[in-house]
C-alpha cells in the first residue's frame, strides 16, 4: 500500500523527482508499489494517475505516460502540479468557532451516472476529485466496482451536463440510469393511451346513435353526419395508439417471426378495413369501435404490465446493484492485482 511521508510546514525539496511529472520531491511525497519497484510522487494525484497508466497501458514507462491525452487534462485541471509552486501545502491550523453561524449550505440535487471505462479504484479517486474541483458541485462519491456515480450539486451553478462532461473529457463514459429513459418511455405510453381512449370513447358514442338504425330507417345524409366522424377519429387511433403495433407486425412478417403485435394489427386493421368498405357502401354495419376498442384496451394492458414488471425490476435493482462487477487478477505481471471487467 502507498504510504505518505513525514509532512513539513513548507514544502521543502528533497533529493529526486516525481516518477510522473518530473518536478522535485517535496518532504511531504507519497509512494507506490507496483511490478516496476518503489515509485515516488510528489502528491497524491501524480500517484493515483500513474496507477491509472499502469493498468491502461500495462507498462511502467512513466516518459510514455507523460505523453498521454490524461496527464495533459490532469495538469489542466491541476490534479497533477504543473510546477513546484502548485505542490500541495500542508492545511492551516484551524481557528477557533466565531460567535456568529455561517447560513447553511444548500442542499442541492442529486444526480446518479454510471460510468464506464475505468481501469483501477485509481479511476474512481480522480472522477471524485475533478468533480470537487468543478464549480457547483458539492459531494461526489464514485464506486468502482459497481461502476455507479452520485453527485450532489447546487442546479444554481452547474447542470447533469456539465457534469457528465467534466467526466468524459478524461475518456471516461457516462450514461443515465434507467429509471429516467424508462419514466420518459411511461410518458409516452400514457399520452399515446389517453388520447387513444378520448377518442374511442367518442367513436363509441356515436355508434350508439348509429345503432338505432337497426330498429328505426335512418336518411343516407344521418347515416354520413354520423360515418365519418367516427372514421376520422378511428384513424387517428389507428395512427396513435396502433403504430407501435403496426410497426412490429410489419417486422414479423418481414421475418416471418409473428407474435402478439401481428395479431393485434390483423384484427384492429380488419375492422378498420371493412367499416370502411361498409361506410362507402352506405352500409351502417361499422366496426370502428371495435376496432378503437381493441388498440385501447391493448395499451391499457401493456401499461399495466409495464407496471408489473418495474415493481419487480426495483426490488431486484436493490441486489444487482451490490453484485461487483469487476474482478481482480493477480498474475506474474501484476503480482498486487489487475481489474479486469466480470
Amino acid at each position: 500500500m502507498p504510504k505518505a511521508k513525514a509532512s513539513a510546514d513548507k514544502p521543502t525539496q528533497t533529493q529526486g523527482a516525481c516518477n510522473l511529472c518530473g518536478l522535485p520531491l517535496p518532504a511531504e511525497h507519497v509512494e507506490g508499489a507496483s511490478a516496476g519497484g518503489i515509485h515516488r510522487f510528489c502528491c497524491t494525484g501524480c500517484r493515483q494517475v500513474f496507477s491509472i497508466l499502469l493498468q491502461a497501458a500495462g507498462s511502467a514507462d512513466p516518459a510514455a505516460f507523460r505523453q498521454s491525452d490524461l496527464f495533459r487534462k490532469c495538469q489542466e485541471s491541476g490534479i497533477i502540479p504543473r510546477s513546484a509552486e502548485d505542490l500541495p501545502r500542508p492545511a492551516p491550523a484551524p481557528e477557533a468557532a466565531s460567535a456568529e453561524t455561517s447560513p447553511p449550505s444548500p442542499e442541492g440535487l442529486t444526480l446518479a451516472l454510471k460510468v464506464e471505462n475505468m481501469w483501477c479504484p485509481a479511476c474512481a479517486w480522480l472522477i471524485e476529485t475533478a468533480l470537487i474541483r468543478a464549480p457547483g458541485v458539492m459531494s461526489a462519491a464514485c464506486s468502482f466496482i459497481t461502476d455507479q456515480l452520485r453527485v450532489r450539486y447546487d442546479p444554481v451553478a452547474t447542470d447533469p451536463n456539465r457534469i457528465a462532461a467534466a467526466i468524459e473529457r478524461f475518456g471516461y463514459v457516462t450514461t443515465q440510469p434507467g429509471e429516467i429513459q424508462d419514466h420518459k418511455l411511461r410518458r409516452r405510453e400514457w399520452i399515446r393511451f389517453g388520447i387513444s381512449a378520448f377518442l374511442t370513447m367518442n367513436v363509441m358514442m356515436l355508434s350508439f346513435a348509429l345503432y338505432f338504425g337497426f330498429f328505426i330507417e335512418l336518411p343516407a345524409e344521418s347515416v354520413a353526419s354520423i360515418s365519418w366522424p367516427m372514421a376520422v377519429m378511428s384513424a387517428a387511433v389507428m395512427g396513435c395508439g396502433g403504430m407501435p403495433f403496426f410497426l412490429r407486425a410489419w417486422q414479423g412478417l418481414r421475418q416471418a417471426a409473428f407474435s402478439m403485435e401481428s395479431l393485434i394489427a390483423v384484427g384492429a386493421l380488419s375492422a378498420f378495413g371493412f367499416s370502411i368498405l361498409n361506410q362507402l357502401a352506405g352500409s351502417i354495419h361499422l366496426y370502428y369501435d371495435t376496432a378503437c376498442m381493441l388498440i385501447t384496451l391493448v395499451l391499457l394492458g401493456k401499461i399495466l404490465e409495464r407496471r408489473a414488471k418495474d415493481q419487480v425490476l426495483e426490488r431486484l435493482e436493490g441486489l444487482l446493484s451490490l453484485m461487483p462487477s469487476k474482478v481482480r487478477i493477480v498474475d506474474e505481471a501484476f503480482p498486487e492485482g489487475r481489474f479486469v471487467a466480470a
